[in-house]
């Protein structure tokens, strides 16, 4: 099973290779530009069936930088690291929906990832003897 916190920190590692400082959490104040957020916004999970959940994740990747120029030239590179698909664990899931947002101060990739897994039932204990009296 591959769990939400195992999705971000993929992100995450891939995002390191940009050798940016990245945050994983929403730090108001007292942060070193330039660098990097990335946080999971909305984490939907659903039955999809008797045996099967359905989950959903909305990421975002914001770069914070002064530099208008610096600020493209980066986000064209995360756009690189996250062209089709993200490898997490044994699984490999499709990103939907890219979009790219321009701001003042920051830059910013969203994608949505979508996919199934099975539910687990939790193991029950056999009775290995049985009597029964009449």
């Amino acid at each position: 099973m591959v769990k939400v916190k195992d999705i971000k920190k993929a992100i995450i590692d891939k995002i390191k290779t940009l050798n940016i400082k990245v945050y994983s959490d929403n730090i108001k104040e007292g942060f070193d530009t330039p660098c990097i957020f990335v946080s999971v916004e909305k984490y939907e999970n659903s039955l999809d069936n008797s045996n099967t959940i359905k989950k959903y994740l909305d990421i975002y990747v914001r770069y914070i930088d002064k530099d208008e120029i610096n600020r493209l030239d980066v986000l064209d590179n995360i756009n690189l690291l996250f062209v089709k698909t993200l490898e997490v664990k044994d699984r490999i899931f499709t990103l939907h929906n890219k979009i790219n947002l321009f701001k003042d101060e920051y830059v910013e990739l969203n994608f949505d990832i979508e996919f199934y897994e099975g539910i687990l039932e939790p193991e029950s204990e056999f009775i290995e003897n049985f009597e029964l009296n009449i």
